[in-house]
């Protein structure tokens, strides 16, 4: 989410946010899949939960670490911005 918000929030990368995006969603893959299965969406994490291991005590983890995690980036994407758009309004 982090990679996301900052490439829709610079409006940055022009053409190259699909890789950025898609690099991100590969590494995760590459590297967390043995953790997770590489689930990044938490209602797709119910499923196997629920069918597969047949609990959902740790369920809770995945849906507040998401929403956590998103909000946390969001808010410090928020604080940049208005500290870059100060610093420029200052110089002009």
């Amino acid at each position: 989410m982090a990679v996301i918000l900052a490439v829709v929030s610079t409006k940055g990368l022009r053409g190259f946010s699909g890789i950025a995006i898609g690099g991100i969603v590969g590494l995760d893959i590459l590297f967390l899949s043995f953790i997770s299965g590489a689930s990044m969406n938490p209602a797709r994490s119910l499923a196997p939960a629920l069918l597969a291991a047949g609990s959902v005590g740790d369920l809770w983890l995945y849906w507040s670490a998401t929403f956590i995690g998103t909000s946390l980036v969001a808010l410090l994407l928020r604080k940049k911005f208005q500290h870059d758009e100060e610093r420029y309004r200052d110089l002009g």
